[in-house]
């Protein structure tokens, strides 16, 4: 009888821990340098208190964030970075392309830590606009 409460009570403890039942907020925005659109980079959400950490391509200005889960984050506060694209994968044996500077993200946008920016995300939809300053 011990031996099944105490499953029970494992039991109980993991479908409520379940990350797929947390409430997720659809995130979608623009990203400007001094005013004008971004041509190209990566948005990052990251949350160490909720082990999540992701990213999207912006594209002339705009961003959605898509997730295994659909679009959007769990609900919750993000720092946010604004990153260079990523690379093109290179062959095999080829030398790696220079890196593309991509004018308008200033360096402290480029590290959550430093950017500034924050996000606190809700269920439901959610413009983030971000319009970076030297």
């Amino acid at each position: 009888m011990r031996r099944l409460l105490l499953l029970a009570g494992w039991a109980l403890l993991f479908v409520g821990c379940s990350s797929n039942e947390d409430p997720i907020g659809e995130i979608s925005g623009t990203i400007s340098s001094e005013g004008k659109p971004l041509s190209e980079g990566r948005i990052v959400f990251t949350s160490n208190e909720l082990g999540v950490h992701m990213a999207a391509d912006i594209t002339d200005g705009r961003y959605t964030v898509v997730t295994g889960r659909g679009k959007g984050l769990t609900v919750g506060t993000y720092r946010v970075a604004i990153v260079l694209p990523v690379p093109p994968p290179v062959d095999t044996g080829q030398p790696l392309p220079p890196s593309k500077e991509i004018p308008g993200i200033f360096p402290k946008y480029r590290d959550p830590a430093t950017s500034g920016e924050t996000a606190t995300i809700v269920e439901g939809l959610n413009t983030i606009d971000i319009d970076m300053k030297p």
